[in-house]
Formats: structure tokens, sequence, C-alpha cells
């Protein structure tokens, strides 16, 4: 755990000076239109069965791809930067369930049923750059990132760890709702083999 707080401290220092920027950079913004937001998606989650490209030797790992789902509140900041970047700033909730086993070729020789479920719950803070290169655009492409922790549950019992992520993306605005789909890279970072994932996801955001 003690390799880990010198990243996240990193990690979170450099969050927070991306969200600083904007704002303390007179002149380089312009008020806009801000708004809040409820948003929901669903969506596949695809684990990295090489669990931070450790050597297991002769033992594959399987962890099988499941659906992720999940929700957020949020908010658009009232100004661009540079005259199209809107920043957002959101708390996010989302769970997958994973199963988890030796893979079927295993050089073991034996067949393992997949007995090792486990329920995944992350709670994370996400910043995003919404990219509008005009006042009424048709998409809005995105990119962004956060950080939380990740609470893995295995027969009751929970564990947290420290979690980051990296996300792109693109809004189709129609009145008050967004139509979106993201792509998201997410690493778990725990004492030994780091946990990789990537997920693929479309959702509904509602502007107030």
């Amino acid at each position: 755990m003690a390799n880990i707080l010198p990243k996240g401290l990193l990690i979170g220092a450099a969050a927070a000076f991306g969200l600083a920027v904007p704002v303390a950079a007179q002149g380089l913004f312009e008020p806009t239109d801000g708004d809040f937001y409820i948003s929901g998606f669903v969506g596949g989650f695809f684990p990295d069965d090489d669990l931070g490209d450790i050597d297991l030797d002769d033992i594959d790992i399987d962890i099988d791809d499941d659906v992720y789902f999940g929700g957020a509140i949020g908010a658009s900041l009232p100004f661009k930067s540079f005259g199209f970047i809107q920043t957002r700033i959101e708390a996010e909730v989302s769970y997958t369930e994973l199963d988890v086993g030796l893979d079927d070729d295993s050089d073991l020789g034996i067949i393992v049923p997949d007995n090792a479920d486990f329920d995944l719950l992350f709670i994370q803070a996400n910043s995003y750059a919404d990219l509008k290169f005009s006042d009424d655009p048709l998409l809005i492409p995105y990119i962004g990132g956060g950080l939380g922790v990740a609470i893995a549950d295995v027969s009751g019992i929970a564990e947290g760890e420290f979690v980051t992520n990296n996300s792109i993306g693109v809004t189709l605005p129609i009145n008050k709702l967004d139509l979106y789909t993201e792509g998201r890279y997410t690493r778990i970072w725990v004492d030994g083999p780091d946990f990789d994932s990537f997920s693929w996801t479309a959702g509904l955001r509602i502007r107030f």
C-alpha cells in the first residue's frame, strides 16, 4: 500500500491543477452556459487476464467479461477555456460482477470451474473536457479521467483499493438530453499485480 500513496498523491495533484488552470488563467476563458445533469450508462467490462503482465508460469488466470453499468451526478462549468474547451466534473458510482478461475487450457491438465465470483463497485470523481468547436455542435467529443476507490466483495468480505481511469467519448446533444458513448481504461492499484480493464458503454444524460 505504501507504494500506492505517492502515485495517488501525484495523480490527485495533477487533476487539481488541471481544474485550477482554466479558472486562474485570466483572459483564457469566456462565459458560457453551465448546467447540472444526471446520467446513467450500460455496456461491457473487459478485464485484462494478464493481471499487470505478471508471469504465472503454467497457471493461466481466466477472468470473464461482464455487463458494466452505473450512474453519475455532475455539472458543466459556466466557462470555456481557449474558446472551445468546457469542463465537466462529476461523482460516479458503477458496478460489475466478475467470474475468476483457471483457464480450461491451463497446462496443469485440470479444469477448474469459475467459482471465485466477486462484485466490483467503483466510486469515482471524474473531470472531463468537452471539445465544443462551435456554439451549436452536432457532436461533442470529449476526453477525461478520474480517481476513486474500487471495492471488491468476495464471499461477503469487502476490500477497497485506489483506482484511476482515462476516458474518451462523444456526445450527441438533443435539447436537454445527451446521448453518449465512451471507452474507458481503468487501473486498480494493488500490492502485487495491478488490475487493468477496458470498458465500452452507452449512456444518457438529463441536463437541468
